[in-house]
């Protein structure tokens, strides 16, 4: 929120939960009503692209998490947070077999 405060210091933020990681109509739902406060950009946080899709559709530009929806839904999403867990999975897979875990 700083550094959208430092480019846009009147900036209004307004959060939304839909309270689930997967539910279509609450996503479809809250991005809606985001975009009746003529929000810019939405953040989406569950494990669907519904919010994303719903965003595009409206003209906003979106933020993701889990996966690149950039893929499907194209370049209104901005950015999206991916975790790579494999590196972790394959050390403690080792250790166990190795009987040090």
């Amino acid at each position: 929120i700083l550094g959208a405060m430092a480019a846009r210091p009147n900036i209004t933020v307004h959060v939304a939960w839909t309270g689930s990681w997967v539910d279509f109509p609450m996503e479809t739902f809250v991005v809606t009503q985001l975009s009746h406060l003529n929000a810019d950009i939405v953040n989406v946080r569950s494990s669907t692209i519904k919010g994303h899709m719903v965003a595009n559709s409206l003209g906003i530009m979106s933020m993701g998490y889990t996966s690149d929806f950039r893929m499907v839904v194209g370049e209104s999403v901005l950015v999206s947070a991916t975790f790579n867990w494999g590196a972790l999975y394959t050390e403690v897979a080792l250790r166990v077999m190795n009987h040090t875990f």
